[in-house]
């Protein structure tokens, strides 16, 4: 089984499950699985070496906000529940919540706790399509779209003297899977910026069975002992399209950057 570090010193498991998470749903929760809400592609690539050939695979998502959001958070705490589920100390099954409300409800040591979901996509200037946007991004401008929205629901929840709302982004999208660089720029701000959540997690479906997890609040202050803010914003990262995977003479496999890509 692979372990990995996150950002902040703690260990997620990537992990395998095998079982289905049951969710509850409110009974006021209508059949919102209808409500329209696009994905992106993201998925592993598989190489065969007898045959020489490698092929992208993208995750079906399931259609519609509620299907979307539910299928994200059962690979989510299904993996923590591999790893003990100690990070919410969840006591019972979630219930998923109607439209206008927190996306789940968890029923916790500590009492009811709640959970929103939040995908990372900023698809405002590009038309709302996946397919129009960079392979390429800065890591400043990518992280001030992720804070700007996070803030925007955290304005919206308003404060308590003790956190009790968790917040889950993720990607649906290779063009925006955030690196390393961005995630340290949100864990920094998570400990020198207000906002009103308990736990702020990153996470990425890899497969049908693996997946990735970086804890980006809470956080430990040592690790940002001079850390340099401003050329962390100046980083680019720069992203291979998987759908484009070719075979070199040399029998190696490459990955060409994804359409208008900017290394400068």
């Amino acid at each position: 089984m692979l372990l990995q570090k996150d950002i902040c010193g703690k260990l997620l498991e990537r992990c395998f499950f095998e079982e289905t998470l049951l969710v509850k749903r409110s009974n006021s929760m209508t059949n919102s699985g209808s409500n329209r809400k696009p994905t992106g592609k993201i998925g592993p690539i598989t190489i065969n070496l007898e045959d020489k050939t490698a092929e992208f695979q993208p995750l079906q998502f399931p259609k519609g906000k509620a299907k979307i959001e539910e299928f994200i958070f059962k690979f989510f705490i299904k993996g923590l529940g591999k790893a003990g589920r100690t990070f919410y100390k969840i006591v019972s099954y979630p219930t998923q919540n109607q439209e206008n409300d927190f996306d789940f409800t968890l029923e916790t040591e500590f009492g009811d706790e709640y959970l929103d979901l939040m995908e990372v996509a900023p698809l405002e200037k590009i038309g709302g399509s996946y397919e129009a946007a960079s392979s390429s991004y800065n890591h400043g401008e990518m992280a001030d779209w992720v804070w700007s929205k996070l803030i925007s629901k955290s304005k919206k929840y308003g404060s308590a003297s003790t956190p009790h709302i968790h917040l889950l982004l993720y990607s649906t999208d290779w063009r925006f899977r955030l690196s390393e660089g961005v995630i340290r720029l949100l864990a920094f701000w998570a400990i020198t910026r207000e906002h009103c959540f308990k736990t702020i997690i990153y996470f990425v479906p890899d497969d049908a069975t693996h997946d990735e997890a970086k804890i980006i609040s809470p956080c430990d202050h040592d690790l940002f002992k001079g850390y340099d803010e401003e050329a962390a914003r100046s980083r680019k990262s720069l992203i291979g399209n998987p759908e484009k995977i070719r075979q070199e003479g040399n029998g190696s496999f490459s990955i060409p950057l994804g359409k208008n890509s900017q290394i400068s």
